[in-house]
């Protein structure tokens, strides 16, 4: 006999749901660590290759933003506007710097990170020829695995809570789960877009210029950001970007090593940052 869930007593259900939920998380879990590619490990020394694998764009303005406060070419007032001092480098080697400075004389943090957004693609492509990030189509890939097992257990919920209707009986409970399940689902859309290997260098990075978290010096300033954020800039001549970006609602600057599995082997290339 084919036990149907749909008929078992309200209790009963729920209790079902409440374990499947868990299960599918898991599942979800395991298949999006599972699925991912494992990458190329190599050696990463350039600051927006590193800032774009830790926090993505966001940290990549960031980066952009410290490294040209740092060079004299930007400078920030008291109202969060940054303006351009006419101290321009004569070279600027970053595309997303030159995107930066080609906006006009003063600009607000939106600007400059949509900016830095514009400059992100070839960074973006170069990590992904390097094995360290995913393409669009693993990312579409991946978030349908991430968030399948809660469009069934939705399926299975909702027609779960169209017979309680009809049968006129309380659903509250079942409606609290089926909320908790579309949170869960929604944020299991979000994928990491790096590889095992591409997080495993973002790991080794972090090891090797640990001293950067507490006392980069002027010409560090720009990786000691993209590998840990603009707490760095703390009680420096540049902490009015690190205030700006700590009270931004839409901040990511300070987001930690977000996913990726083990992957060994390689250096994240900060010879010179450890003690």
């Amino acid at each position: 006999m084919i036990l149907d869930p749909l008929a078992l007593p309200a209790p009963d259900f729920l209790w079902l749901y409440a374990l499947l939920l868990a299960t599918g998380l898991l599942l979800s879990l395991y298949a999006g660590r599972r699925l991912r590619p494992d990458g190329t490990m190599r050696t990463v020394s350039d600051p927006d290759s590193l800032a774009l694998l830790v926090g993505g764009p966001a940290r990549l303005a960031d980066t952009a933003v410290a490294r040209l406060m740092t060079a004299g070419v930007l400078v920030a007032d008291k109202s969060g506007r940054f303006g351009r001092t006419g101290r321009e480098a004569a070279l600027l080697a970053s595309p997303v710097d030159r995107a930066m400075v080609a906006l006009p004389a003063t600009a607000q943090w939106p600007e400059l990170c949509k900016a830095a957004r514009a400059g992100t693609a070839s960074v973006h492509r170069q990590l992904q020829r390097d094995g360290l990030m995913i393409d669009d189509d693993m990312v579409r890939q991946l978030r349908l695995v991430q968030v399948l097992p809660f469009i069934a257990l939705l399926m299975l919920g909702t027609a779960r809570l169209v017979r309680g209707n009809m049968l006129d009986r309380p659903v509250g409970y079942l409606m609290v789960l089926l909320v908790i399940t579309i949170v869960i689902a929604l944020a299991r859309l979000s994928v990491d877009r790096r590889t095992h290997a591409g997080a495993a260098v973002v790991r080794e990075a972090r090891d090797a210029c640990h001293r950067l978290r507490l006392a980069p010096t002027h010409q560090e300033m720009p990786l000691a950001v993209a590998l840990f954020g603009t707490g760095v800039l703390a009680g420096s001549a540049y902490e009015p970007l690190h205030r700006l970006r700590s009270t931004s609602s839409t901040s990511s600057s300070n987001s930690g090593d977000s996913g990726g599995g083990d992957s060994g082997g390689g250096s994240g290339g900060c010879g010179g940052c450890g003690d």
